[in-house]
């Protein structure tokens, strides 16, 4: 059994967890004493949790009673491990550590929990029990994805998008520049009384449209097709693999 699931933090800690699985008291004992918390309950086994160096989003990989691909293990480092981790409801919530509750729809985060953080499902179906839990954190060099990406489209192909991106960075460049060119010369035509009120609504209002609507553009240049293909081959690179192996 394998599952996919894209958890997004904002407190760089991501973390697995069944909510059944958590004491009533957590949420009292976490505003209290966050970090301690959170050891306290691994130590247990009701939760693993990860810090991430960063805040963003991470895909995991779950595997449950199934070896994990060589090709994904082989990417993997820092491995930890919880001998014996619980999933009583069968329920497994993989998120950023700040969306951690025992009760996900009604939790006291004014963001409403795992389950509506984001338009992703951050949970899991397994079987409920208790598990020895393993995990990764895995990292993959650009390489790996060009490589992938030449084989879905071609070498051809993927030289010519290489030079879209290429001219796409050019432009945005240029807009960029173009931006501090026009601060410098409104500085010095406004010192000099050369530039009044409506020239000066007029000049930003345009940089402005050019801003909104050139990078639109640029994103169109691209087929929902490769940019699909795109979304399909990152989703087989993840940030964070976990192996489930069911005790009892």
């Amino acid at each position: 059994m394998h599952h996919v699931i894209e958890a997004a933090t904002d407190v760089a800690t991501v973390c697995c967890f069944d909510p059944i699985g958590l004491p009533i008291d957590f949420e009292q004992n976490a505003r209290t004493d966050p970090r301690g918390c959170l050891q306290t309950l691994a130590q247990e086994g009701r939760l693993w949790y990860q810090n991430t160096g960063a805040d963003g989003s991470y895909l995991f990989h779950i595997y449950i009673d199934e070896n994990v691909p060589s090709e994904i293990l082989e990417r993997c480092s820092d491995p930890k491990t919880i001998s014996r981790f619980l999933v009583p409801s069968g329920q497994l919530v993989a998120c950023g550590a700040e969306y951690i509750s025992g009760s996900p729809q009604r939790s006291s985060d004014p963001r409403g929990g795992p389950k509506k953080y984001s338009g992703e499902e951050e949970t899991c179906t397994i079987p409920p029990g208790e598990y020895t839990f393993r995990a990764w954190r895995a990292e993959w060099p650009e390489e790996v994805f060009a490589n992938r990406m030449v084989a879905a489209l071609g070498e051809e192909d993927f030289n010519r998008r290489q030079r879209v991106g290429l001219f796409q960075g050019l432009v945005v460049c240029g807009l960029l520049l173009s931006g501090v060119v026009a601060v410098f010369a409104t500085l010095s035509k406004t010192a000099r009384g050369a530039l009044g009120l409506t020239g000066l609504l007029v000049m930003w209002g345009g940089i402005i449209l050019l801003l909104q609507i050139i990078p639109r553009l640029l994103g169109r240049m691209k087929s929902p097709g490769s940019r699909e293909l795109e979304k399909q081959i990152e989703r087989e690179m993840p940030n964070v693999v976990v192996q489930l192996e069911r005790l009892r």
